[in-house]
């Protein structure tokens, strides 16, 4: 086995249990020894493969970039809408083996993950110490799921790339959660919030944990609820100097004055969904 392969991608393949056992025996004695990233996305991994990955793990101690994503490593016949009844996620198997390398990245996006898996994975996910990137996206976590989150990356010194696309379903101001995650990342430089339903009270807690973060570069709000009132509330809490780039495209139309006024003031790349003054078609604007 090569002891060489540093990078190896196997995505978008039926590998399932058996390959994934195959895997662990390869890993057992010896090979891919110098992997340090691992690409298993859309691998139809279920719940007995992610133990045999886990298992895997402890072999390969210098892996530093691991993506699961895509996968049904819920694996339960009895879970209704993704909520997980008395089962342990198959992600509870994978990172507690985690904890044997130094990951720095980390994707774990549609995986079925729900409040109830959070609370399984809650007490795992502090142990890595070494994130700096996390994607989450396309889960059913709810406010306790990233209330879970919150506590994780409270003690991740090292975030710097946080992926919370589409992790709330229905009228939740997930705003408060979002915001309540940037005060205690602070050392985030990009944060994606797209897609979660995010209204006027929550764009300004959002707005006001904002003005105070000193490393955010890029802060991604498309696809939710900021209307026009709610672009103009980052007037009133202006963000740090740091920020580079503020995605507004596809919420309610902005109008063409509001938006030459938010991109004048707030000193970023500002990117919306704005009314154009002669035509009165909704274009992109950067």
């Amino acid at each position: 086995y090569s002891t060489a392969l540093a990078d190896l991608d196997l995505s978008l393949n039926s590998i399932d249990f058996n390959g994934l056992h195959s895997f662990r025996q390869m890993v057992e004695v010896g090979g891919c020894s110098g992997l340090t990233r691992l690409n298993l996305c859309d691998t139809e991994i279920c719940k007995r493969g992610a133990i045999e990955l886990g298992e895997a793990l402890r072999s390969l101690t210098t892996l530093r970039s691991l993506n699961v994503s895509k996968n049904d490593i819920l694996d339960n016949p009895d879970a209704v809408h993704g909520v997980v009844l008395d089962e342990v996620h198959g992600l509870v198997s994978v990172l507690q083996k985690c904890t044997h390398c130094a990951l720095t990245e980390l994707d774990i996006g549609s995986d079925a993950i729900s409040p109830a898996s959070m609370e399984q994975l809650a007490p795992l996910l502090p142990l890595l110490t070494s994130l700096t990137r996390l994607s989450i996206q396309e889960n059913k976590l709810g406010i306790p799921g990233l209330f879970s989150l919150e506590k994780a990356v409270r003690v991740w010194p090292h975030l710097t790339d946080l992926n919370l696309r589409s992790v709330v379903r229905g009228k939740y101001d997930v705003g408060r959660s979002v915001a309540a995650i940037l005060r205690v990342g602070t050392s985030l430089q990009k944060l994606n919030a797209n897609e979660n339903n995010i209204v006027k009270k929550g764009i300004r807690s959002i707005a006001h944990a904002l003005s105070e973060h000193s490393t955010l570069t890029e802060l991604r709000l498309a696809h939710n609820e900021v209307t026009e009132p709610c672009a103009l509330v980052f007037l009133e809490f202006p963000p740090s100097s740091s920020l580079v780039t503020l995605d507004l495209t596809c919420n309610d139309e902005i109008g063409y004055r509001v938006y030459c006024q938010l991109h004048t003031r707030l000193g970023c790349t500002l990117i919306a969904t704005v009314i154009d003054p002669v035509t009165g078609a909704r274009v992109a604007r950067q």
